[in-house]
């Protein structure tokens, strides 16, 4: 409970450029979140333990305020940027 877990150690999404970030584009989970909301017409929000860490998923869309659709083996979540990070090719 209130766990932080992290595979990024000192570096944080301030760090990170999400300016070349396109969709269809690989990504994976740096932070676990609380929770996430889900990119439905009725979204719904899901226990952040869903997502694991390292988790890949793909870019579906760019949302306000740097948040992200980003779509997981199991569904669709609107990711604040700091959650993330682009996948090294």
């Amino acid at each position: 409970r209130g766990q932080r877990l992290s595979v990024l150690g000192e570096l944080n999404s301030q760090d990170i450029d999400y300016s070349s970030l396109r969709t269809g584009d690989e990504v994976e989970i740096i932070e676990v979140p609380p929770f996430v909301k889900t990119a439905e017409a009725m979204p719904s929000l899901r226990p952040g333990d869903i997502l694991s860490l390292g988790e890949p998923g793909r870019v579906v869309d760019r949302r306000p305020m740097r948040t992200w659709a980003i779509r997981f083996a199991k569904g669709t979540y609107l990711i604040d940027q700091k959650y993330f990070k682009p996948s090294e090719e």
